[in-house]
């Protein structure tokens, strides 16, 4: 089979994606299933590859438009596949392929009972109907070559798990849902299917090429589309401007968020929207309004807790599914189900009326110094334990004589202790000397970053046996306990984190104990270790008082944990833990957040919202 084409390197075909029953029809009759394949993903309008920016926002639609088969198909990042989104040596039967699989056959399968006339016109008109039009190309390909089996699966009253393995992603040892004995009829035609199975056709060759094209984004952390190289995007998804401030000036290295010393003072050389000269004075605005102001950027360090990893609860909502519920699916993806832009820490986007409040440490920061707009960089990675921030520190964008000191949070909230082992997960948590020395290495690279009058804050591991005590005997979304979900997730090896997500009450305890112990590695640090560009604080995690004291109020436990993966803190849960943090700074030291800027209101009035986000 022929490697797919690299797209920035051939993009004359002027096949666009946005009319895929064409394409479709027209390979077809050249008989050539590659063909196929290799105009969705070079299909784009000639004009634009006139221009390198022309060329990047080509890529991305290019990008885009194979997204969501990756996630029907396993490249998803999923609750297990959020440690291990590059490894393409995932086992192709069960693991992660059959987790993705079986949760979105059943999205499907419960949508088709709320449809009226045959099930093969709703899985003609899936694609088109619900998805949006950048993914419809790809997804109608899938439907072409599995949607026969599917419906005669449906029809026969297979569940998603027989529908997987017969698709041959499962291999019908790990079941979610209770087998129908009586139905001997589908068992039939599942292992029927299961013999012919393609293989993931699909799978095999996209897994190579979407690696050697998002490799930047995913595994290096940086912004794909860069091109002054900065670290800092005019672009909003992979890893751009939802992740760290926007460049407001992608041609020029010398301008970008947090910058402090200016090459040109006539121009916004920090992109907080704040230029000019005051007419009156002739003094440059940020001069005369920020320059005095003690600016502070605010940073984070740690996994899938702090990039707020969330699989949203209305994409498998199939009662209330739209044409519209997955107009957010493709950002989603190109985020890697990350929402940093909602996060505790560097969240600031507050028009997602359904997804919940978003409260932040930055967003609190940027109020009470709107010269502080735009700068905030989520260094998050979905996975990261104190052993990966070792290296992911070296992306953090600081300038030591340039720009303006940071406020970091070192926070791997649970990493150090989650892992997918299935005979001994005690063994593959992090030990506490090892631990230490990860924290104090990663430190000693971040204080040859960051500039001087920097600030740390440690925040602790959360105690992950909450989980289970709060969920095991819940109903999850699909119609299953979460103790079902997480034994599900154990059979395939996906389980996010073994040593807390399980029955047996001493590894959990054993789990938390060593939760304990290494967040008193914390306070050793900051009494026993100094720095040249940063003091440190220590706060142990909140995450039991803030349950605790939201139950009190009236709310349920349940509601500050993410419903559809039963693992990750939700939307509730990441506003409280931005304001919990702010406050207790505020409170202890106020210097780590800066003063108060007293023209706060004369920029409002002269610049607005800043130039936004």
């Amino acid at each position: 089979m022929q490697p797919l084409p690299s797209i920035l390197g051939d993009c004359g075909l002027n096949q666009v994606a946005a009319n895929p029953g064409a394409t479709r029809s027209a390979i077809r009759k050249r008989g050539n299933i590659m063909d196929e394949r290799d105009l969705i993903l070079r299909g784009t309008n000639e004009e634009l590859c006139a221009t390198g920016e022309s060329l990047h926002q080509s890529f991305l639609g290019s990008v885009s438009s194979i997204m969501l088969p990756l996630f029907l198909m396993a490249l998803l990042v999923a609750p297990g596949f959020a440690a291990t989104w590059f490894n393409p040596q995932s086992p192709k039967i069960d693991g992660n392929g059959c987790m993705i699989c079986t949760l979105v056959m059943t999205v499907v399968e419960r949508l088709a009972q709320y449809q009226t006339g045959p099930i093969n016109n709703f899985i003609d008109t899936l694609c088109v109907k619900y998805l949006p039009p950048k993914a419809a190309g790809v997804c109608e390909y899938i439907v072409d070559n599995y949607g026969a089996q599917i419906i005669q699966l449906i029809e026969s009253g297979a569940n998603p798990d027989q529908i997987c393995k017969a698709v041959g992603l499962c291999s019908g040892k790990c079941l979610l849902y209770p087998p129908n004995k009586e139905n001997r009829q589908a068992e039939h035609m599942a292992d029927k299917f299961h013999a012919m199975s393609v293989n993931y056709k699909v799978a095999d060759s996209i897994w190579d090429w979407i690696i050697q094209h998002l490799e930047k984004p995913f595994k290096q952390h940086l912004p794909l589309i860069d091109l002054d190289g900065d670290k800092f995007s005019t672009h909003a998804t992979l890893r751009g401007s939802n992740w760290r401030g926007k460049d407001c000036n992608d041609l020029s290295s010398s301008v970008y968020p947090g910058r402090k010393v200016p090459v040109d003072p006539t121009v916004d050389y920090n992109c907080n929207g704040i230029h000019g000269r005051n007419p009156q004075t002739n003094k440059l605005y940020k001069d005369e309004l920020c320059s005095q102001s003690g600016q502070l950027g605010v940073a984070v360090l740690g996994g899938s807790a702090c990039s707020h990893f969330s699989i949203r609860a209305k994409w498998v909502d199939w009662v209330n599914i739209t044409s519209h519920t997955y107009d957010d699916l493709i950002s989603g993806l190109e985020n890697e189900i990350d929402w940093p832009h909602r996060s505790w820490a560097t969240g600031y986007d507050t028009n997602d009326p359904l997804g919940g409040p978003v409260d932040s440490v930055y967003l609190r920061m940027r109020a009470r110094n709107l010269c502080n707009h735009r700068d905030y960089q989520n260094i998050g990675v979905n996975g990261d334990s104190s052993n990966d921030i070792v290296e992911t520190v070296s992306t953090l964008a600081r300038n030591q004589t340039t720009d303006n000191p940071m406020l970091v949070f070192y926070s791997p909230l649970g990493d150090d202790i989650c892992n997918m082992d299935t005979v001994d997960p005690l063994s593959r948590m992090t030990t506490v000397p090892q631990f230490k020395q990860n924290v104090l290495t990663a430190l000693q690279t971040l204080d040859t970053m960051v500039p001087p009058g920097s600030h740390v804050v440690f925040f602790g591991i959360v105690n992950g046996s909450l989980l289970w005590d709060i969920l095991h005997d819940h109903l999850h979304p699909f119609g299953v306990t979460y103790r079902q979900l997480y034994g599900w997730l154990y059979c395939l090896h996906s389980n996010p984190c073994t040593p807390w997500l399980n029955s047996n009450d001493t590894v959990r305890a054993a789990a938390t104990q060593r939760a304990f112990d290494l967040s008193a590695q914390y306070s050793w640090i900051v009494q026993n270790v100094q720095f040249k560009n940063f003091d440190m604080v220590y706060y142990p995690t909140p995450v039991d008082q803030l349950i605790a004291d939201w139950v009190k109020k009236g709310g349920q436990a349940s509601d500050l944990v993410e419903p559809v993966d039963g693992f990750h803190p939700s939307q509730q849960l990441n506003a409280l833990i931005g304001k919990w943090l702010f406050d207790q700074l505020a409170k202890d030291h106020p210097e780590f957040i800066g003063a108060v800027n007293p023209n706060n209101a004369r920029i409002q009035q002269l610049f607005g919202d800043q130039g936004g986000y």
